[in-house]
């Protein structure tokens, strides 16, 4: 934030940790957000995906021989995917990092997941309470370049093999 504070998004029941530049961390209440559950489907999907594309990732660049690990001290663990029911319930309510703090103090979320979604990113704008006081739906296309005072966001999107930048405000 601008006066040096840190905020910390948290994933397991999304809410915002406050840490001061005098170490002084403070905590707000968990934010309203669409959970959405895991099929037992989709994460037999997410680990064949997984497994796949490790699988294409071993064939392109297999790992060293037992003699050159042991000569380069490098050794390779062997991965071991998890079974669908260990991965958790529920899709996390972040995408890393989609998270920024604005000109004026408000931190803007882009949830992972949301019934708001359609045309355009919806990100969730949360006060210093930890209050989502606002939802705000980007135009289709466009993603965030950053912030100016009282309400200016800057956004960029792709004409082309060139990045427009663009000027809005958020009317409160």
């Amino acid at each position: 934030m601008s006066d040096g504070t840190v905020a910390l998004v948290r994933e397991y029941d999304y809410h915002v940790d406050w840490l001061t530049g005098n170490g002084t961390l403070t905590s707000t209440p968990k934010m309203t957000f669409d959970w959405r559950r895991i099929t037992l489907e989709e994460k037999q999907a997410i680990i064949d995906s997984t497994d796949k594309a490790f699988a294409a990732m071993r064939a392109k660049n297999p790992p060293p021989s037992v003699e050159v690990q042991r000569a380069t001290g490098n050794f390779v663990r062997p991965l071991t995917l998890v079974e669908a029911p260990d991965l958790p319930d529920f899709y996390p309510p972040l995408s890393q990092g989609h998270v920024f703090a604005d000109r004026d103090n408000n931190l803007w979320i882009l949830p992972a997941t949301t019934t708001l979604a359609g045309n355009g990113l919806v990100w969730d704008v949360v006060n210093r309470k930890g209050e989502v006081f606002e939802r705000v739906r980007l135009p289709e296309g466009r993603d965030i370049a950053g912030f100016g005072p009282g309400g200016v966001v800057y956004l960029k999107r792709a004409v082309g093999d060139r990045v427009v930048l663009e000027r809005g405000r958020v009317g409160r």
